[in-house]
């Protein structure tokens, strides 16, 4: 499987810059933690981009926020435990009767 991340700019348009390189320029830069949000992900309620979020945390030693894509519980454990996040960003989720029918 092809992964194909890339950063967008202010919605609009792709840069040439990869995410990881980006997150670890970031670091480098000073940033105290990142908040990574998967565009492709965000609003469908099912799961965090676990692959991207794992290359970013493997990449850097700074905080990592999960954002977009939770549909559940198990999705905001998942972002932790498989994905190394410090944290995780959720909305609609929060929202959503059937997120909290799931157990652990």
């Amino acid at each position: 499987m092809v992964i194909r991340w890339s950063i967008q700019k202010n919605g609009k348009g792709l840069s040439s810059i990869k995410p990881v390189e980006y997150a670890m320029e970031m670091e480098k830069m000073g940033a105290g933690e990142l908040l990574i949000n998967s565009v492709d992900y965000d609003g469908k309620m099912s799961g965090y981009d676990i692959e991207l979020i794992r290359s970013i945390t493997e990449a850097v030693t700074i905080p990592v926020i999960a954002c977009g894509g939770a549909g559940s519980l198990v999705d905001l454990k998942n972002a932790v435990e498989q994905g190394g996040a410090s944290g995780v960003a959720a909305g609609g989720v929060c929202l959503s009767t059937k997120a909290y029918t799931k157990p652990f």
